[in-house]
């Protein structure tokens, strides 16, 4: 049997080899880009996690203002009521125009 070129013979012991250090970078980058998901993925919850956070947190703001916003409105309510109602006045007696010989009394005496 014939034997193959030397440099055939040495391709093919150097291939394996060298397809062995390819593989071993290629698994070594597949295992940084499952990695890289794995924590893609954990930003991404996390992110998730403090959007829904926010949501609530902006939800009981507007509740909240809203509430501010009623008692303010009860306040001014209250207030126009004080300033709608009369006044208590004291009546003032004015001497009586048919008897004109009486005089007014002076306070001061």
């Amino acid at each position: 049997m014939p034997q193959p070129p030397s440099s055939i013979v040495q391709a093919t012991a150097t291939t394996p080899q060298r397809f062995k250090n390819v593989c071993g970078c290629s698994q070594d980058l597949v295992q940084l880009e499952q990695e890289k998901l794995d924590v893609l993925k954990d930003i991404r919850q996390s992110l998730k996690e403090a959007n829904e956070i926010n949501n609530n947190f902006q939800k009981q703001i507007i509740e909240l203002k809203k509430a501010k916003l009623a008692l303010e409105e009860r306040r001014l309510s209250l207030e126009e009521m004080r300033f709608a109602r009369p006044s208590i006045s004291v009546p003032i007696i004015l001497p009586d125009e048919s008897d004109p010989g009486e005089e007014t009394t002076n306070l001061n005496q």
